[in-house]
């Protein structure tokens, strides 16, 4: 865990922290107390978070679960693995004994397929590596259907560029203010951002442990209050608590907190995408996204080719029969 607090450009408080797994995460909420009486982690309804308690959301992220949803959720991401695959196979791009290059990931996961029998796509002499930024304070009218959707959108682009053998890894974002993000002036406004390293550079996609907080709405109504009700940066800041601040997205972060984007590394951030599109257009939104933030132009190349003509319609389908759900219920998602 790494923490600090800084000025932002019109010398407001920020405070930023870092969390290298969910685990580290977890394991300091557990291990401190909170710092204010009111602990929404724990009194927001089931209806809001979909858990019947904080203990419950807290078990499910800590250990993973598999239900009927996560079932669906991995059904329709393997079926998505097995329309890339088949295409993979079409361009000649696939693992064998032996091959033109090593893919890494593959050789430490000691899978002996670890060669690719045709080169992958040409890259920078110096590759950038590629970081996903998946922001979980989302509206509080946010639907299930989308956070479902913008989780498969994000586990199937890592899936396509790690078959390309490149760096990249997914973190989970939470950016809060006190106020209204604009205007940005009054000197006891103050901005929070934690970051949680979801999937690691190599990792193996593993839905089970990745659907909680990738997906599930009490990752960021139950699990990321709670760590907001511990956070000493909040002690002396308790009119955070009337609504736990306001959403903010890493534009406006980066922009109040006087920071500019990495040139040595290509970061996509959700905020950057409408997940309200159908499945095909988002992640052809996102290839093009990845080409303007730096990925190789022949790269982005290979990949649109790749998705021309594949039919997702059976994802859209998925999606509306959880939306479908939604409104039969009429539940109060995030």
């Amino acid at each position: 865990m790494e923490t600090k607090t800084f000025k932002g450009i019109n010398k407001n408080d920020i405070n930023e922290t870092h969390f290298d797994s969910v685990l580290e995460f977890l394991s300091y909420i557990e291990r401190n107390q909170p710092i204010t009486s009111v602990e929404k982690s724990k009194t927001s309804s089931a209806n809001f978070t979909l858990t019947d308690s904080f203990d419950q959301a807290f078990d499910m992220c800590k250990n993973g679960y598999f239900d009927e949803d996560v079932a669906k959720f991995q059904t329709y991401f393997i079926k998505i693995q097995k329309i890339l695959d088949q295409k993979l196979v079409h361009l000649k791009t696939k693992h064998d004994i032996v091959g033109f290059v090593p893919d890494i990931p593959e050789y430490l996961r000691g899978n002996p397929l670890n060669m690719i029998n045709v080169p992958p796509a040409k890259k920078d002499a110096k590759p950038k590596s590629i970081t996903f930024s998946v922001n979980c304070a989302t509206q509080s009218n946010e639907k299930l259907s989308t956070m479902a959707k913008r989780g498969l959108a994000f586990l199937t682009m890592y899936y396509i560029l790690e078959k390309l053998n490149f760096n990249i890894k997914c973190d989970l974002t939470n950016i809060s203010s006190r106020k209204m993000a604009y205007p940005f002036v009054t000197d006891d406004n103050f901005l929070m951002k934690y970051t949680v390293n979801l999937i690691k550079r190599g990792e193996k996609i593993n839905i089970s442990k990745l659907f909680f907080p990738l997906v599930h709405p009490s990752f960021a109504r139950r699990i990321c209050f709670a760590f907001d009700e511990r956070n000493p940066f909040l002690k002396k800041r308790q009119e955070y608590f009337k609504n736990y601040g306001y959403v903010l997205s890493d534009e406006e972060y980066m922009k109040n907190a006087g920071q500019e984007k990495k040139k040595d590394e290509i970061i996509l951030y959700s905020d950057d995408l409408d997940f309200h599109k159908p499945f095909s257009e988002i992640l052809g939104a996102m290839v093009k996204k990845l080409g303007l933030l730096g990925l190789p132009e022949n790269s982005v190349k290979t990949i649109l080719d790749m998705m021309k003509n594949l039919d997702f319609s059976e994802i859209d389908e998925y999606i509306n029969d959880i939306a479908q759900s939604e409104q039969s219920d009429e539940r109060e998602l995030i």
